[in-house]
């Protein structure tokens, strides 16, 4: 099962919305002095599949695996509020093989804050750190977040510029595309707009192109009419897309699927039942197709629709 899943099952069994788990690892000191120690008050995220324990002795066993002497045992003792957790989590005990780790699993990107770091290390030669759930919409992240953002933009604006020079005409659409993306996570709706109608334009002077990058690109617009709440042109290039797709990919790509699935979304908020009930069904008959298929149908979508016709 993926983990979005597991979330949605686990979230709602907890008997505490607050609980703690623990991550034991060993780091270098130099990782640890410039990332973790006197840090206090920082952000620190995990830019993989972060796996916890809720047993502390398991997570100072794995801290205590050090091969380098240069290396500091560090436990994290992160409190969870599940209630402002955006991200998913879930206990995957279950399924794992080592049941008796206890083990809950947090999905790439997951931001915590630092709340206290050890004076000195335990008796048995472990620092212990206290981390502590950090709500996406915390101001301190959002600035941080806005900060790498605005760094990003400019150096794809620099190597956008640099391309153009150099008429290097090939890698000139990615790079509008790359700015686009930019100004969309900054809310900057009708820049990133442009951009991306730039990058689909560049696309379609080369003389061959990948279709699917095309299509990637139309869906990219579309999505950005969504957000600047231009429904039926976003149906329209939504569609537009579909049909690149339909032609070039496996009938269960989740690509596919989830531009079904999208399509079907706009006509639920514009109130065609109907047709967002056949765009589901379209969708979860191509899921059905494959067992193995990467995006899941939600049920429930149907079943709104239902209701409301």
């Amino acid at each position: 099962m993926h983990l979005e899943q597991l979330h949605s099952l686990y979230k709602p069994s907890l008997e505490s919305r607050v609980f703690t788990v623990y991550r034991g690892l060993s780091m270098p000191s130099i990782d640890f002095e410039q990332k973790i120690s006197g840090e206090k008050g920082n952000l620190i995220a995990f830019d993989s599949f972060l796996s916890t324990s809720l047993d502390e002795n398991v997570a100072k066993l794995f801290a205590s695996y050090k091969q380098d002497p240069k290396n500091e045992s560090v436990v994290f003792s992160i409190e969870i509020d599940a209630d402002r957790m955006e991200r998913p989590f879930a206990d995957i005990s279950r399924w794992s093989n080592f049941k008796n780790e206890r083990e809950v699993l947090f999905s790439i990107g997951t931001v915590f804050r630092i709340d206290d770091v050890a004076d000195q290390k335990t008796s048995d030669g472990i620092w212990m750190v206290r981390l502590s759930t950090v709500s996406e919409k915390d101001e301190q992240l959002q600035k941080e977040v806005q900060q790498i953002q605005l760094t990003l933009l400019k150096f794809f604006e620099n190597v956008l510029h640099a391309q153009r020079d150099a008429k290097d005409d090939r890698k000139i659409p990615a790079s509008n595309a790359n700015v686009a993306s930019m100004y969309y996570k900054q809310g900057e709706y009708e820049d990133s707009l442009l951009f991306y109608e730039k990058a689909l334009e560049t696309l379609n002077k080369l003389e061959s192109s990948d279709p699917i990058t095309k299509a990637t690109y139309i869906s990219n617009v579309a999505k950005v009419h969504v957000a600047l709440k231009h429904y039926d042109k976003a149906l329209d290039f939504y569609k537009e897309a579909l049909n690149i797709r339909c032609h070039e990919c496996e009938p269960n790509d989740p690509s596919l699927i989830h531009t079904l699935h999208t399509i079907g979304h706009i006509y639920r908020g514009k109130e065609d039942w109907n047709a967002a009930l056949e765009q589901y069904q379209e969708a979860l008959k191509l899921q059905l197709l494959s067992l193995e298929s990467d995006l899941l149908s939600d049920p429930s979508s149907i079943a709104v629709t239902y209701i409301c016709i």
